[in-house]
This record gives structure tokens, C-alpha cells and sequence, in this order.
């Protein structure tokens, strides 16, 4: 279960990011907050690779 929530957070966090780079009005930045949640998403997708094993 804890990887659950784990993964939740990584996904909610990507979301929130993702959200950002779509406000953000400098392509800079926002392409480093869509680095920021593609990792995020790695990090999600790892999680949920380590507790399945």
C-alpha cells in the first residue's frame, strides 16, 4: 500500500507541474517544469515497479 500512495504523490506532483509549464509564459521555463514532470512521471512509474516486485 505504501507504494500506492507513493506513486499517487509522484502523479499529483506531475500534474501540478505540468500545470505551470502550461501558465508559464517564458518557453524556458516552462520547458523546465515539463522536465520537472516528466521526471515526476519516472519516478511514479518506478514506484510502481519496486512494489510490484
Amino acid at each position: 500500500m505504501p507504494e500506492v500512495i507513493e506513486r499517487a504523490y509522484y502523479v499529483a506532483r506531475a500534474a501540478k507541474v505540468a500545470e505551470q509549464a502550461e501558465k508559464a509564459t517564458d518557453p524556458e521555463i516552462a520547458a523546465i517544469y515539463r522536465r520537472m514532470a516528466a521526471m515526476y512521471i519516472e519516478l511514479a512509474d518506478s514506484s510502481r515497479s519496486s512494489g510490484s516486485s
